[in-house]
């Protein structure tokens, strides 16, 4: 197959981690309680939670929400070398570190999801960091 196919595989791949990036932090940056899946964690309703408590929790969820957009960002860019030619060092670069953010993200929730049962979305956080994965390693090799 030829290089092309590789670089634009490459861009899908970082594309769709973008766009998981981008909902998954839109999502916590948003969101005015803590999501469905963490009172299934936590087992206790959002209201009956100490309000000092509950702060802190969407203080932690603004920031992962933050990193998932930052994280969104660097997708978009190690896009672009299957589109403008931007350097490739650079382009792994970004790419392990969005691989490393995503596996992260997977471990917890997968973790989360073991030993409480909660409906994480681990699914979800392995495909992006499965896509994050593939796209760098094109990057570095190809």
């Amino acid at each position: 197959m030829s290089d092309d196919f590789f670089n634009v595989s490459g861009g899908v791949l970082f594309s769709y981690a973008a766009v998981g990036s981008f909902f998954a932090g839109i999502r916590l940056l948003t969101s005015r309680t803590f999501l469905a899946f963490h009172q299934q964690a936590v087992g206790v309703p959002w209201g009956e939670i100490p309000e000092r408590i509950r702060l802190l929790i969407l203080a932690l969820m603004r920031v992962a929400g933050i990193g998932a957009v930052l994280t969104g960002a660097l997708c978009v860019l190690d896009c672009l070398p299957s589109f403008f030619g931007i350097n490739r060092q650079l382009a792994v670069g970004v790419g392990v570190g969005i691989v490393i953010y995503w596996y992260m993200i997977h471990s917890i929730t997968l973790y989360v999801h073991r030993r409480t049962n909660a409906d994480t979305p681990f699914r979800a956080s392995f495909s992006v960091f499965a896509a994050s994965l593939i796209g760098t390693v094109i990057r570095a090799f190809v």
